[in-house]
């Protein structure tokens, strides 16, 4: 399952995002509801999550700071940022923090299972190619290994 942390400074948004989906069916915890950054990037710190879904306006630390913040301290974690404002500054600063997916509110229930969807296949595939590419990175050594030792083998024994 991945981890999912809910930032909103609305107390009646934030619970209604941790019961707005069944996150089990999607494959997701969550892991945390904060009310603001700073206690989000407390919470992020301790539970790594892999998918955040943040509000941009909130006290003491908004969205586009935690996002910051977030690609500091864990830049595979996947960010959605929900607002209600319609302004490409907006949309444009938090596109440089590599948020995922800039929302508007009211955030449409097919609209955010599509974007969950498209977050999780988009970790699969970051985890895939990790894979591959540690797996193809061990059968080049192991290659490497065999011949380096047909090398010297032939060395010692005269033979090429």
């Amino acid at each position: 399952m991945y981890k999912l942390l809910i930032v909103e400074d609305e107390k009646w948004e934030r619970e209604g995002l941790v019961h707005f989906l069944d996150w089990p069916q999607l494959g997701i915890e969550v892991i945390g509801a904060a009310p603001n950054g700073e206690k989000g990037l407390e919470i992020a710190k301790v539970q790594k999550p892999d998918i955040l879904i943040t509000d941009i306006k909130m006290p003491i630390m908004d969205g586009l700071q935690l996002a910051k913040e977030m690609k500091n301290i864990s830049p595979d974690c996947q960010m959605i940022i929900v607002s209600g404002y319609d302004e490409f500054e907006y949309a444009q600063e938090a596109l440089s923090y590599s948020v995922y997916e800039y929302l508007l509110k009211p955030i449409q229930k097919d609209t955010l299972i599509d974007t969950i969807k498209r977050v999780v296949d988009n970790i699969d595939r970051q985890i895939n190619d990790f894979i591959y590419a540690k797996n193809l990175h061990t059968q080049l050594n192991d290659l490497l290994f065999a011949e380096r030792e047909k090398f010297l083998q032939s060395l010692i024994t005269g033979r090429q």
